[in-house]
């Protein structure tokens, strides 16, 4: 990265939405609970135990799997715990010199917020923000400063992943990555996008889902023969480490972490309902749970993320036939497959997780591709994504594991039950943020002429 680069992303007129992204990332603690818990115990027993098994640190997390070996392993995608290996390990070495004391198993402390905070930050948050500033530049250039705006807050605010980047779900980092593997496809460089693709599949199985499509969408492009010869290159080494790594834990290249799953983790069903993979069980799609990923109070995009509608409006009539096979086939293969599970709205969480990773790529397809020159169409995205940023200031006070309620009423709940005046401070230094980063920005903007919209 060069000096150039970050002289820019500092003189931005952006630099103080990007502040504000940190601030209010960083304001409230986000540990992750389980979920996260579930990588940290891989993580410190690579570090710790030079072993990919957790059975040291089983009674960290209730996220794991029993593989056939009788072992026990994180029952997240690996891409998590080996993209984060370094930053983690960096972090560990205060903790293993100054340790005083390992308990009966030889363990040192679990991970203090400080190796979490410096973990999210090195893999997520700082990468994430560089990555949407270079990616506004280059919509600023095509579509002007309006449009790469709309983008700026799209992404760092106005999304389900965002949330996710100041803790280690893995939702963030596989965001990250999938909107790198869209936006190498949409500048036809194959090698970069496959390679992100496999990190993506590796970060979150769930991207898989987009591969077949990923292929079919390069029939669409110029000189296929070679971008297929691209994609094998590009797609080598993490198609060599999915396929080792689910081999050597759970016996089979195939056999993902998600047929050995803690069986307390699923949700019962009928035992006449869908078909059984390891201790999970899935149906064909149900419209419930199709409904309620878009629609619904408790997890719908409706109600979190509208923007993303106008998003898929925009791809579907003004992208090219490839982006639009890969992106909009994807996810309507994702809605699908999501919605045939019992867990579809991912437990406690704060809004549709499973299929959090791919709004960022919606939101470079929509800015990459939509001019402002309807002014009800302007409108409604404006609007939309003003719901989507109130949503992030509304439950900005508060834990990211919320319960299967509606969300904007169970955030108004904790506020009136609150027996401390936390949640109000919190809020308040959120507003106070908001407003000072605004018109922080404002000033660059009337100061360098660098925006039309204000």
């Amino acid at each position: 990265m060069s000096l150039s680069f970050l002289r820019n992303f500092y003189q931005s007129t952006y630099f103080p939405i990007y502040l504000l992204f940190f601030l209010l990332s960083l304001s409230v603690t986000q540990l992750g609970g389980t979920n996260a818990k579930s990588r940290f115990a891989a993580l410190r027993a690579i570090t710790e135990k030079q072993t990919l098994s957790i059975n040291d640190y089983k009674e960290w997390t209730h996220d794991w799997s029993l593989a056939p070996s009788g072992n026990y392993y994180s029952n997240k995608a690996p891409g998590g715990v080996i993209l984060g290996l370094v930053p983690f390990a960096l972090a560990e070495i205060p903790t293993q010199i100054f340790a005083k004391s390992s308990d009966e198993k030889g363990r040192i402390p679990e991970p203090n917020y400080g190796q979490i905070l410096f973990l999210v930050l090195l893999s997520q948050m700082i990468p994430f923000c560089f990555i949407v500033h270079f990616l506004a530049k280059k919509i600023e250039a095509k579509s002007g400063s309006q449009i790469s705006f709309f983008f700026v807050l799209a992404t760092l605010f106005g999304n389900t992943a965002a949330i996710y980047m100041n803790c280690y779900f893995g939702h963030g980092l596989a965001a990250i990555l999938f909107l790198s593997a869209f936006f190498f496809f949409y500048e036809d460089k194959f090698v970069e996008s496959s390679f992100f693709i496999g990190l993506s599949c590796l970060t979150d199985y769930s991207a898989l889902l987009f591969v077949p499509f990923f292929l079919i969408a390069t029939l669409f492009k110029a000189n296929r023969v070679q971008n297929y010869k691209n994609i094998i290159i590009g797609s080598t080494l993490p198609m060599i480490f999915f396929l080792w790594y689910h081999w050597q834990v759970f016996g089979g290249p195939l056999e993902l972490a998600t047929k050995y799953i803690n069986p307390e983790q699923v949700s019962p069903v009928p035992s006449n309902e869908g078909l059984i993979y390891g201790t999970s069980r899935i149906a064909l799609p149900k419209w419930e749970y199709f409904k309620g990923l878009l629609f619904s109070t408790e997890r719908g995009i409706l109600f979190t993320q509208p923007w993303v509608f106008f998003s898929i409006l925009i791809v579907f009539f003004k992208a090219k036939l490839a982006e639009k096979t890969f992106l909009l086939g994807g996810f309507l293969a994702l809605l699908l497959a999501i919605s045939s599970v019992n867990y579809w709205h991912g437990g406690w969480t704060i809004g549709p997780r499973y299929i959090s990773f791919v709004f960022p790529a919606f939101a470079y397809a929509l800015c990459m591709n939509w001019l402002p020159n309807k002014k009800i169409l302007s409108l409604f995205a404006w609007i939309s994504l003003g719901v989507a940023c109130a949503f992030r200031i509304w439950s900005f006070p508060f834990s990211n594991l919320a319960p299967l309620e509606n969300l904007w009423g169970y955030f108004f709940t904790q506020f009136i039950e609150a027996k401390k005046a936390t949640p109000y401070a919190r809020l308040a230094m959120g507003l106070i943020f908001t407003a000072a980063c605004s018109f922080w920005m404002w000033r660059r903007a009337k100061l360098y002429k660098a925006s039309t919209l204000l």
